[in-house]
């Protein structure tokens, strides 16, 4: 990605020690622990300070770490809002921001990827108990959102919770043993004569809650003790209500909310996590991207949707045996193999009880998937980029008087700081997330 960069910007190389380079990594970093995430991003520090390997300005080791969630979900509804026009003129000023027109609402925004789902949104009364952002763009202004990110309960994390609960109730076995299991397990998410392979090192206590093997020599948590099993589904008959059963209790937000509603009054989604209710009014609706948009998108719902409508259609793809979802597959151009075609299923009815069970949405409500908004890819990379040009030390030139070299030098600037942080971001998603996906496919799951 490096070599890319110079390319693109060969015309400008004697300026590449004033462009700054910045890499963020996501969730599929924050479920490593500590000492590897340090291991991983020390390599990459020492690279980004050798100016032969990186020769575009590295200043401060914060260019290149893992982001917390809440800066995920707040990058993810910046960069909604900007692409549909509704963050920067309400940006002008200082003080807190405020939607001026009705006619011009802030949208929320939902992400979904393969460790964790954020939610972020605009709140107009400001009345937030936790989980606040104050996202500042522009000169002194700052908008009040709510945002919080679930680590584990993205599709791929969440396929492995649910499969590792499966095989190890299937086997009747001592939970909190180190065990290893090989046989064929029913899975009611797959398609009627589908198989497909499955690791997990979750374990359980004797209550059934999901922890890690401790490694009795350094007292940490691992996963090199794990359960491995072939799932399959050899049903005749419909499974969505049996799926569906498994992914609501995955949530689990009824039996796990006893404390949100005693601390915030009943203020919760799920994980005993407060939210504070979706705003009806001075509010656009919610825009889905990520993993929302793929399965939706395989599902045939485009644009906006209700989530009852997700509901049916999730039932419908899960009424299918592996053939037949296979051609609905190709039939909708998916470029999907058979075992990423055949976790779709779970995918849908995940994506259901998640919006329904988890984030609180009534069935009439609905939502818009996007993955484009005039030719911009929607996502949290856009978001950070903002956050970081607003954080970086400009000065002011007026525009119409002749500054010569400088005047041209700050433009060209502005420009290539976001073609660099453009190229770099998403080039950082693209080979984490093959990296994920072939991790995956020897470990835990299928993912695309």
């Amino acid at each position: 990605m490096i070599d890319f960069a110079v390319t693109v910007l060969h015309s400008k190389i004697e300026n590449f020690g004033h462009f700054p380079i910045y890499l963020k990594a996501t969730a599929g970093m924050r479920i490593l622990k500590a000492s590897d995430r340090s291991r991983v991003l020390t390599g990459i520090r020492t690279l980004f300070s050798d100016e032969i390997f990186c020769p575009f300005l590295f200043e401060y080791e914060e260019q290149a770490r893992v982001i917390s969630g809440e800066e995920e979900g707040i990058y993810g509804w910046a960069g909604v809002n900007f692409l549909l026009g509704r963050l920067i003129e309400e940006t002008e000023g200082s003080g807190t921001a405020i939607v001026k027109d009705p006619l011009s609402p802030t949208y929320g925004a939902l992400d979904l990827g393969g460790a964790s789902t954020q939610i972020s949104f605009y709140q107009p009364d400001e009345d937030i108990m936790s989980n606040l952002f104050k996202l500042q763009i522009g000169q002194g202004k700052h908008w009040n959102v709510y945002t919080h990110s679930f680590l584990y309960y993205g599709v791929n994390e969440a396929w492995n919770r649910v499969g590792a609960r499966i095989v190890v109730g299937a086997a009747d076995v001592n939970v909190e043993s180190s065990i290893q299991i090989s046989q064929y397990t029913h899975h009611p998410c797959l398609p009627e004569g589908s198989s497909l392979p499955f690791y997990s090192g979750i374990h359980f206590d004797k209550a059934g809650t999901e922890k890690w093997i401790i490694d009795t020599d350094s007292g940490n948590p691992t996963e090199s003790s794990y359960y491995a099993s072939i799932l399959f589904n050899n049903a005749t008959t419909e499974n969505f209500d049996e799926c569906y059963d498994v992914a609501k209790n995955l949530i689990n937000k009824v039996q796990g909310s006893s404390w949100c509603r005693f601390a915030h009054k009943g203020d919760c989604s799920f994980a005993q996590v407060y939210q504070p209710p979706i705003p009806k009014t001075e509010f656009g609706g919610f825009l889905a991207f990520s993993e929302f948009y793929y399965t939706l998108d395989f599902l045939g719902l485009e644009g906006k949707t209700s989530v009852e409508s997700i509901g049916s259609k999730a039932k419908y793809i899960c009424s299918m045996n592996l053939d037949e979802i296979m051609k609905h597959s190709a039939g909708n151009n998916q470029r999907l193999n058979q075992d990423e075609t055949i976790v779709m299923c779970f995918r849908a009815v995940y994506v259901y009880s998640l919006l329904r069970d988890g984030y609180g949405f009534h069935p009439n409500e609905s939502i818009t998937a996007a993955n484009v908004i005039d030719g911009q890819r929607v996502g949290w990379a856009l978001g950070s980029m903002l956050y970081e040009i607003n954080s970086l030390p400009w000065k002011y030139i007026p525009s119409g008087r002749n500054h010569g070299p400088s005047s041209d030098y700050t433009n060209e600037f502005r420009i290539f700081i976001e073609m660099m942080m453009v190229g770099i971001i998403f080039g950082l998603g693209l080979i984490l997330g093959r990296r994920y996906l072939r991790l995956k496919r020897r470990g835990y799951s299928p993912l695309f």
